[in-house]
């Protein structure tokens, strides 16, 4: 996670933005874009469990952020209104959740919200939510125009290629690069390439096989765009 907040504190603009933290779990990154801009940006934590929720305003509450630091209790979606999810509890005792892994985890039906009517001011967003990426992002994209970054984590979905969302994102103006730390490098430094919008799936490695068969993939994506909206301070 350090190596993480370090790439996005040297690439993205954290002052006076509007960050929206998508898939927050018990707001690690959330309260890094906090520190990272010294309380000069509107944070917005987004996130279906009510257990991580509970962590996440516990820690807005001892900074005393709550001017500028709110959450938002509910998965991130294509539409508004309810969505199941499997839920999982981590080694580390944190909870997760995915859309994509109902029917082998317990599961619990949770409110679902729309990035662009919980925030459609924001103009940094980080994604990850599992898989649900690619329906999410579909209905984002065109309504939030002031998004002048995306940092995405994109995971190999059956159905869905990554070209195709790759695509949509260069279609609406934003270059894109992958992130991420290289295998031989000791430092774990995260480090950012340019990406064609055409790569899929096929393109890139296996990161881990399961026992049932199917493998798991995954990307970092950092898109951005030049900066065309005032920062927050001056609108």
């Amino acid at each position: 996670m350090a190596a993480q907040q370090a790439f996005f504190r040297d690439n993205i603009p954290l002052s006076h933005q509007v960050i929206v933290d998508v898939g927050a779990q018990v707001g690690e990154l959330s309260a890094f874009f906090e520190a990272a801009s010294d309380g000069t940006s509107q944070i917005l934590s987004v996130e279906p469990l009510s257990e991580n929720i509970e962590q996440i305003e516990h820690i807005i509450r001892l900074r005393q952020a709550e001017a500028h630091w709110r959450t938002a209790s509910c998965a991130v979606s294509s539409v508004d209104g309810e969505t199941v999810l499997g839920v999982r509890r981590e080694p580390s005792g944190a909870w997760n959740s995915s859309v994509g892994l109902v029917g082998t985890l317990p599961q619990r039906r949770v409110r679902c919200c729309t990035l662009s009517s919980l925030c459609p001011e924001a103009t940094v967003v980080k994604l990850d939510i599992e898989g649900h990426e690619y329906a999410m992002l579909t209905e984002a994209l065109p309504r939030m125009a002031r998004v002048h970054t995306w940092a995405i984590e994109f995971h190999l979905v059956a159905g869905q290629a990554l070209s195709a969302a790759l695509g949509q994102l260069a279609l609406a103006g934003f270059s894109l690069r992958a992130a991420g730390r290289r295998a031989d490098d000791a430092s774990e430094s995260w480090i950012a390439v340019d990406i064609p919008a055409s790569l899929d799936w096929s393109d890139l490695p296996v990161a881990q096989r399961r026992a049932d068969g199917s493998v798991f993939k995954m990307l970092h994506v950092l898109a951005q765009r030049k900066i065309t909206h005032p920062p927050a301070e001056q609108r």
